[in-house]
């Protein structure tokens, strides 16, 4: 998970996508998680739904982050 948000944060960046922020990391994965279990039924899944959505956020939330991180050294 580690490697795969590093690697989407830094397309995330050279797409030209600005404006990362707190918003990003600590709202967007939690919409997501809600999204993915709720409205797309994942909780029909049973506990492997809930792992697998709850992890799908966790990696939202880092994504964000290292992408907040990569455009602000980028700026100095």
């Amino acid at each position: 998970m580690n490697s795969y948000s590093s690697s989407g944060a830094e397309v995330a960046v050279a797409k030209g996508h600005r404006g990362f922020g707190v918003i990003n990391i600590v709202l967007r994965p939690k919409l997501t998680f809600l999204y993915n279990y709720i409205l797309r039924l994942g909780f029909l899944d049973g506990r492997e739904g809930f792992l697998l959505h709850f992890y799908h956020a966790i990696y939202v939330s880092w994504k964000y982050a290292k992408a907040w991180e990569l455009g602000r050294d980028q700026k100095q």
